[in-house]
């Protein structure tokens, strides 16, 4: 129970001093504005993936992770259809300070 108090006085402590609160304010700021780019890249997300079809100009897309066999393609000639092959790479970038 003593460490408790004890802490408490020290974070009141701490708060009165000042340096507290604009640790908070600097959070607050730093949160609003990642999930604001976050909001923000989900809405753009949104548009391309609703306009995806228009800028394929396909009215169907499969898609997979691994690639697609020859036997699908070779399907889509036999049925008279055009077929393309497409492929999209994901790349993530880790910045260390």
């Amino acid at each position: 129970m003593r460490v408790v108090r004890l802490g408490l006085r020290m974070l009141a402590r701490e708060w009165r001093s000042g340096e507290l609160g604009v640790l908070l304010l600097a959070l607050t700021v730093a949160v609003a504005a990642l999930t604001g780019v976050g909001f923000l890249v989900s809405r753009i997300s949104a548009a391309v993936a609703l306009q995806a079809s228009e800028v394929l100009a396909a009215d169907l897309r499969l898609g997979s992770p691994q690639p697609l066999g020859d036997a699908y393609f070779q399907e889509a000639a036999r049925r008279g259809l055009r077929a393309t092959r497409s492929t999209s790479l994901v790349c993530l970038l880790f910045l260390l300070v």
